[in-house]
């Protein structure tokens, strides 16, 4: 796998500086990709994204090749200063200088060792050792294959290429969440950057990703690659937001569903969608689908990542700021009871979500002439699609699962290569993951479509 996904990282190595792929490229990526089932691709990605974390974020790619000689030099520099210096009288300096200086030196080399180490631990030396059969030298080749079967034993076998924990922030916990009593709750919210810090560590949740759900991800992306060969396909695949699900595979719930997605701008959508799941998911509490499962982790991460993570999806953001501070508003105001504690959340949810269910939402409000004046607040566009979900009976979740992937496959090809890029040194992130295999799969518009284009090198300094 190591070998594949070095392969894929030199082929798409324009796509990380936003400039052009091959067509042919594409193709030879589509095939791969489409055979692969189950989670043997995303394994692949996973690698290809621990490669350019290394490029990027560490130091690991001054050892090879050509660049492995400088630091070698710079090791054998380093070492010699250190043995001259250790010869030489060193009476005429003081105490302290000469402590210093050999503080410095060892360091260096302590630290070229340690880099060694790691090179010969990490994927790399699998993709030099691969190579080692066409060395001219026999006993340079042997070398290379004993140093690579004896770190195999070192290797953990199942390491993680990830973190593999997206983060939930969801709209009703944190709105009616209590916070702990041991904080003076509207003096730390009065400075904007302590009051950022603690809404992440309330209200924000890491969850461990469902392999469950990463395949059907997965699924959906592939099901999605295998209709849209062609590029005018691939483009509108891309530009979906719900809606391309819902026109093939939900003809009759379409017509209904479809003004949530397209018809309203990006933010607003995943605000509205994101409080029907939740509606529906709290009143339905009886269901065992899957679905249900994926839809409430996939609403909650996307939430996450437009109100929590806004610099990652900045082409996306729009208003959504000020919709969901009304939003919240609103929601406060519909609720006369006292704030529940975390064990009574459960109860407390639904009954207000089976209280926004009896909202009477066949009369829409009264549109004010001008726009600047009318309220941003989606809860009550909310309550309209939970009960136009509802009617689907079980099959909601199906619908709703899809819809969010088409959502997150909308946010992730929109976001610039350098966030993505920028978000691996925390972790890594799904939707990272997504957009990756997204350009593999040949779903995206960096393809090269006709003659004249001049491809984007890339060049990494260290």
């Amino acid at each position: 796998m190591v070998i594949e996904a070095y392969r894929f990282y030199e082929m798409y190595r324009a796509l990380l500086a936003d400039g052009f792929l091959r067509l042919n490229d594409r193709a030879a990526s589509m095939r791969f990709f489409l055979d692969r089932f189950g989670l043997q691709g995303l394994r692949i990605i996973e690698i290809e994204l621990n490669l350019i974390y290394d490029v990027f974020h560490t130091k690991l790619s001054l050892l090879q090749r050509k660049q492995a000689f400088t630091r070698l030099l710079c090791f054998i520099s380093v070492t010699t200063s250190l043995l001259l210096f250790r010869t030489k009288d060193t009476s005429m300096y003081h105490n302290v200088d000469v402590i210093i200086t050999f503080v410095l030196l060892e360091g260096a080399i302590v630290l070229d060792i340690c880099s060694v180490i790691m090179y010969v631990m990490s994927d790399w030396w699998i993709i030099i050792s691969a190579d080692a059969t066409q060395l001219q030298h026999y006993y340079c080749q042997s070398l290379m294959l004993l140093v690579f079967k004896v770190s195999r034993w070192a290797r953990r076998p199942h390491r993680r290429r990830w973190s593999e924990y997206i983060s939930k922030y969801n709209i009703l916990k944190r709105c009616f969440r209590k916070p702990p009593s041991i904080f003076n709750f509207r003096f730390f919210f009065s400075i904007k950057q302590i009051r950022e810090i603690l809404i992440g560590f309330l209200y924000v949740e890491g969850q461990k990703v469902d392999e469950q759900l990463m395949k059907f991800v997965m699924k959906e992306l592939r099901n999605k690659a295998s209709l849209a060969r062609e590029m005018e396909l691939a483009k509108e695949v891309c530009s979906a937001r719900g809606n391309l699900v819902l026109e093939d595979d939900y003809l009759l719930a379409s017509e209904c569903l479809i003004p949530w997605t397209v018809a309203i701008d990006y933010d607003e959508s995943l605000l509205i969608w994101h409080l029907a799941t939740d509606i529906c998911f709290w009143t339905d509490v009886a269901s065992t689908s899957d679905h249900r499962r994926f839809s409430k982790a996939l609403s909650d991460y996307l939430s996450y990542l437009l109100l929590r993570q806004q610099k990652l999806v900045s082409s996306v953001v729009g208003m959504i700021d000020t919709r969901f501070d009304e939003t919240l508003c609103c929601q406060t105001a519909s609720v006369q009871d006292e704030l529940p504690s975390q064990k009574e959340e459960s109860k407390f949810f639904q009954r207000f979500c089976q209280k926004m269910l009896e909202v009477k939402v066949d009369v829409q409000p009264i549109t004010i002439a001008k726009d600047s004046d009318r309220s941003k607040s989606v809860l009550f566009d909310a309550c309209r699609l939970a009960k136009q979900l509802e009617m689907f009976g079980e099959r909601q979740w199906e619908i709703t699962s899809k819809v969010w992937v088409e959502l997150l496959c909308y946010a992730a090809v929109r976001c610039a290569p350098r966030s993505h890029i920028a978000q691996l040194s925390q972790g890594g992130e799904l939707i990272t993951l997504v957009w990756l295999y997204m350009a593999h799969l040949g779903l995206g518009d960096r393809f090269q479509q006709q003659k004249g284009f001049e491809f984007t090198k890339l060049i990494v300094q260290k």
